[in-house]
């Protein structure tokens, strides 16, 4: 089991956390992973299945669902890794490999949410990627 999460960043996030000892919840559209949030989506419009007659105007219009759905929402999160040193985390999150990776308890962080938020709106989910997942 893992017992550190990695928060990689770059200068910019790590300056601000330093001084306030904060960490900030973003809009996961605005994430340096441009795929955030658009993968789930594409992903339930292809549960249509393609041998049905209508596949093209369903998904059409199961995308036009999940835009008006989702169009006043604003998913928040911060993003960890279990990887304590991974070369696609430096690059796509430290600034090209200039920034800083944090180290967090994952025990300790796992209780933020119960006590900031003890309705269940803030939680520390492990996100999968993929069908299998």
């Amino acid at each position: 089991m893992v017992e550190y999460l990695s928060h990689y960043c770059g200068a910019r996030v790590f300056l601000p956390f330093l001084s306030s000892k904060k960490l900030w919840l973003t809009a996961l559209s605005q994430s340096n992973d441009s795929l955030e949030g658009k993968w789930m989506r594409q992903h339930w419009i292809d549960r249509v299945p393609r041998a049905d007659a209508k596949a093209r105007t369903k998904k059409r219009g199961m995308g036009t669902v999940l835009d008006v759905a989702t169009h006043d929402k604003v998913a928040l999160g911060i993003c960890f890794s279990e990887e304590d040193d991974l070369l696609s985390q430096w690059r796509g999150y430290a600034d090209n490999g200039s920034g800083f990776s944090l180290a967090f308890h994952k025990e300790v962080l796992g209780k933020i949410p119960e006590v900031s938020e003890p309705d269940g709106s803030l939680k520390l989910l492990k996100i999968a990627y993929g069908d299998r997942d």
